[in-house]
């Protein structure tokens, strides 16, 4: 007996049996084998179809972390999107640590994902992603579904994606080119982790990227960048009425984020307020050393408590901790591990060509009233060209003497310059306090420029090496001369541990900006159109 044949296709049945009229044995033999075939094509053909018919169902993309992790992103996608806005599931601050770290290191992973999607092929230490992504960046960005896999802390809309995408663009090299996964990147290992970690950061992240578009196409005040920020400060205050909140690394990456965004497009005043905030916020979690469980939080905050003024170009921030060339304070919480020293300067450089932006809009027009200064500046640019040049031809990368002179002076310029732009805002003095500084700082332009062309031939046939000697030894009085000086040759010494990519780049984005076009000194010189936004999406990290 054999099974019977008349089964509807592709349809499981219990078997049926049939009689056979063969008599010999070959007969019988030879039609239980083309039954057999049969069959064994039916089921082959039942299973094909089967995995087709799985393979249209889109499968969850889940980080690579604990259970737990994985639990408090989707709380946070979900949370975050509710009135509440709560991005976690409350709880005392421990424990929010706990969560808030698995909720970074899960969007860590999810970034690692995204960017092999991309073609970069990065995988991230925060965890590993299944090989489930689309290909090439128009399908990551540009398909149907704006967050297939549900790993953004908002439910994404069509205005969300158009600022993700140009947030990405805007540091292509370190989101998109294939660099080495060992290789410490601030964007891809600190600032999206945090970015994705709860919906305050998120949206405080897309004002910044609004304001940014809207600056690119000539708009000043940007209402779109204006609406994400207020949802940030509104998710914000709510958690600091929450005792179970407020001291949540949530909030901290919220408020590192909305400093940010007021450091280049709000207002000194503002940047002020939330820095202060912070401050407080870091000594009410025990200090520094609280934050050692979220080694992303630790970096950035002390990075950003760095400063007491909204730019690196202030003499009164403390760049000198930075300058040190090996962990000299092995009882520091950050700069006790030679690694955080280097991870901290990375965050510091991007930091610094975000800066680059902002001073763009300092009138350095100005300094066509000193024509000794422009000179120098002529002998920078010339020197410059000649030092790209040569390293064309193979040169030596190694941070030289004669380019930390050409960077000092350039740095001296800026910082003097940077002083007389600030902002007129009331002061502890009032305002006479305002107007005194405002004088002092002018006079220290004038006094440079006349200590130049006093110095005579020297310092215009010798190059940056003498330039140097005239500005940093030569005996003149100047307003605040040592701490100034002092904080110039601090932030050459960092920049100077940086790659050569990054010192040339710099080097050239301030020297376009501070060097005029001849034919309209209202204009400043742009050569080939390298600005700052041309640094942070070519450059590679630290």
């Amino acid at each position: 007996m054999e099974s019977n044949d008349n089964v509807p296709p592709l349809v499981e049945r219990a078997p049926e049996f049939v009689f056979v009229s063969e008599q010999d044995q070959s007969s019988v033999r030879s039609h239980a084998m083309r039954e057999h075939w049969k069959q064994r094509h039916h089921t082959r053909e039942l299973k094909r179809r089967k995995s087709l018919s799985h393979s249209h169902v889109q499968r969850p993309l889940r980080p690579n972390t604990s259970q737990h992790s994985s639990g408090s992103i989707s709380t946070t996608s979900r949370a975050s999107h509710s009135s509440s806005a709560s991005p976690t599931k409350p709880s005392t601050p421990p424990a929010a640590d706990a969560v808030s770290n698995g909720a970074q290191d899960s969007a860590s992973g999810i970034l690692g994902g995204l960017f092999s999607a991309l073609g970069s092929g990065v995988m991230l230490n925060g965890g590993g992603i299944p090989a489930q992504l689309f290909e090439g960046v128009n399908r990551a960005l540009a398909c149907g579904r704006l967050d297939p896999f549900d790993a953004f802390p908002v439910r994404l809309t069509s205005e969300h994606h158009k600022l993700l995408h140009h947030w990405l663009s805007k540091y292509a090299a370190m989101m998109f080119e294939d660099l080495p996964s060992a290789t410490f990147n601030p964007m891809r290992d600190v600032w999206f982790p945090l970015d994705l970690s709860n919906a305050a950061s998120f949206n405080a992240v897309m004002a910044h990227s609004a304001a940014h578009l809207a600056h690119m196409q000539g708009i000043q005040d940007s209402e779109e960048a204006l609406k994400f920020k207020m949802e940030a400060v509104r998710i914000v205050t709510l958690w600091m009425n929450n005792s179970e909140r407020a001291l949540s690394d949530d909030a901290f990456a919220a408020v590192l984020r909305l400093l940010t965004y007021e450091r280049y497009w709000g207002t000194e005043t503002e940047w002020k307020i939330h820095r202060y905030g912070l401050s407080k916020m870091v000594a009410a979690r025990g200090g520094i050393t609280a934050l050692e469980g979220n080694w992303r939080l630790a970096l950035a905050i002390f990075l950003v408590l760095l400063m007491s003024k909204p730019t690196w170009f202030d003499s009164s921030n403390h760049i000198w901790e930075l300058s040190k060339t090996d962990a000299s304070e092995p009882e520091h919480p950050i700069l006790g591990h030679a690694e955080n020293v280097l991870k901290v300067r990375s965050l510091w450089l991007i930091s610094f060509i975000q800066d680059l932006r902002t001073f763009m809009e300092t009138p350095s027009a100005q300094l066509t009233q000193y024509p000794n200064i422009q000179a120098a500046m002529a002998i920078l640019v010339a020197d410059f060209r000649q030092s790209a040049q040569d390293a064309g031809l193979g040169g030596n990368d190694v941070f030289t003497t004669h380019e930390f002179s050409r960077v000092a002076c350039m740095f001296f310029i800026c910082v003097l310059l940077q002083s007389v732009s600030q902002p007129s805002t009331p002061s502890p003095g009032g305002w006479d306090s305002v107007m005194s500084d405002a004088t002092e700082n002018a006079d220290s332009l004038l006094i440079v420029d006349n200590v130049l062309s006093e110095s005579g031939i020297p310092w215009q046939t010798a190059g940056p090496e003498e330039l140097y000697s005239t500005l940093f030894h030569g005996v003149y009085d100047l307003p605040d001369k040592a701490n100034k000086m002092e904080y110039v040759l601090n932030l050459t010494s960092v920049l100077g541990q940086t790659s050569s990519e990054a010192r040339r780049g710099v080097s050239k984005c301030l020297l376009h900006i501070l060097y005029p076009n001849q034919a309209n000194p209202s204009m400043v010189y742009r050569g080939d159109n390298w600005t700052p936004d041309s640094l942070l999406s070519s450059i590679h990290g630290l």
